[in-house]
């Protein structure tokens, strides 16, 4: 029984854990360049990037390895993982993607802290916030 459970795993993931790798959380998006700065705080951290989507949703990715892979990239609590983890779609399945953004119609991603105040510049050019 058990080599058929994994078996029906197989035919659904490609267990390469690439999407076990990292997660995403949509953010505010900065209404000041007070906000920007707390964004440029959050980028400093090492694993961590903002991107920013065709529909300007703001999100931050964090890169951090599920703590129930395996050393081979399978999920140890397959059958009880989290609701998240059980409408991701292999379909979708970020394995062939070249780079950590291929994905979510990403318009642009912010790295560094240059990234950061770059944008920050260009939506609060006008701005009379001096922070």
């Amino acid at each position: 029984m058990k080599n058929k459970k994994r078996h029906i795993q197989s035919n659904r993931c490609k267990q390469c854990g690439k999407c076990c790798s990292y997660f995403c959380v949509e953010i505010d998006t900065p209404e000041s360049m007070d906000e920007i700065n707390d964004y440029a705080w959050i980028v400093a951290h090492e694993g961590t990037c903002i991107h920013i989507e065709e529909d300007n949703s703001w999100n931050l990715m964090v890169k951090s390895r599920c703590s129930h892979l395996d050393f081979k990239g399978d999920c140890k609590v397959y059958s009880k993982r989290p609701n998240i983890c059980r409408q991701h779609d292999p379909e979708a399945c970020e394995h062939k993607s070249s780079t950590d953004h291929d994905y979510d119609n990403v318009t642009r991603v912010l790295t560094t802290l240059d990234d950061v105040f770059e944008i920050g510049d260009e939506l609060f050019a006008n701005s009379d916030d001096d922070s």
